[in-house]
């Protein structure tokens, strides 16, 4: 009974220590991811599903696989098995915010693009950009 105590005792530490929030995503970001996928954009930088399955296998792998702290790799190392019962949630939140970034940086470049093409044809500036930018709006966070 003790050593169940000690090891809920240093679960609850590590859960605390690893950051878990670090893979969380603002509500604005997880609007925008929403729209991403309802519009079928999103980059499939890592796959959520893997991320996951990996969050149950020994020695940290879900966190490398994830890019997540060195801390939480660590600790989802030394504190397995009892680490399955936060890793894969901590794994698939930081999947999802690392494919939502690599979703806004090509976003941003496709923006780019087809702003710098405008650019190029003065006539329909002003219309042609408010197009562009109502598109993108729901997607990333647009720099006015």
């Amino acid at each position: 009974m003790k050593h169940h105590i000690t090891l809920a005792v240093l679960s609850v530490i590590a859960f605390g220590a690893t950051g878990c929030t670090s893979g969380r995503m603002t509500d604005q970001q997880r609007a925008q991811y929403a729209a991403q996928q309802e519009a079928g954009v999103v980059v499939d930088r890592k796959s959520a599903g893997l991320a996951i399955g990996l969050g149950f296998a020994p020695f940290g792998i879900g966190a490398a696989y994830t890019n997540n702290s060195v801390l939480q790799g660590t600790t989802q190392f030394l504190f397995w098995p009892a680490s399955i019962v936060w890793g894969p949630l901590a794994n698939w939140g930081k999947v999802r915010k690392l494919n939502y970034e690599a979703t806004v940086l090509s976003l941003t470049e496709e923006r780019r693009n087809k702003l710098a093409a405008l650019d190029s044809k003065q006539p329909d500036y002003a219309a042609k950009r408010k197009e562009i930018d109502d598109y993108y709006r729901p997607l990333m966070p647009i720099d006015q």
